[in-house]
């Protein structure tokens, strides 16, 4: 699992992601295990692979290769740039892997669990700064589909941007997508007809 860069190990990390949330009816459902990895030297580009609920209730682990020695002081955790407070909840090594289980300050007390995309429909990237002594590593994700858990979410947002793609005055146009009015927001995406 080590990756050698000009001789030197390079920091592997992924970021596990256990979700569950309440659907239509109100019965629990859980998210499959979702792993994220995470690059010093992350990219802008999507992510087909992997994809996390709007509403669902995350847990958040992290597993770390080649890292200061399995010390990390601080970690910094960040959605789409905004902070999220977080603090380590427990750590152990398994195979020279560090696994540090976050948990979220709320209220007082610590919640293992918390609703990390909440109002994020779109693409979403998570990034982690992760303090060892002097130095810090800073890790980011490729761009990740952020879902609602609701089909009828997806007709609603369709017909929304149909609804503004078919208004007559093409500066709302512009001013929600930055585009020319006729040009297609990504392949196979909506056009203005």
């Amino acid at each position: 699992m080590k990756q050698l860069q000009n001789g030197v190990i390079k920091m592997l990390c992924n970021l596990i992601l256990e979700g569950s949330y309440k659907d239509a009816k109100g019965f629990n459902q859980v998210d499959p295990q979702i792993f994220i990895p995470l690059f010093e030297d992350y990219s802008a580009k999507l992510s087909y692979e992997n994809r996390v609920i709007g509403d669902a209730w995350y847990t958040v682990k992290i597993q770390l290769t080649g890292c200061c020695k399995h010390v990390v002081d601080r970690i910094d955790l960040r959605v789409d740039n905004e902070p999220v407070v977080v603090c380590k909840s427990s750590t152990s090594i398994i195979e020279e892997v560090l696994e540090i289980t976050l948990a979220f300050p709320e209220c007082g007390k610590l919640k293992e669990a918390k609703q990390l995309f909440l109002l994020y429909y779109d693409n979403i990237a998570i990034a982690l700064d992760i303090y060892c002594g002097d130095e810090c590593y800073r890790l980011g994700s490729d761009y990740i589909q952020c879902v609602s858990k609701n089909i009828e979410d997806y007709a609603n947002v369709g017909l929304m941007i149909d609804t503004i793609l078919n208004f007559e005055d093409d500066t709302v146009i512009n001013w929600i997508f930055n585009l020319k009015a006729n040009s297609i927001m990504y392949p196979g995406g909506w056009t203005r007809s």
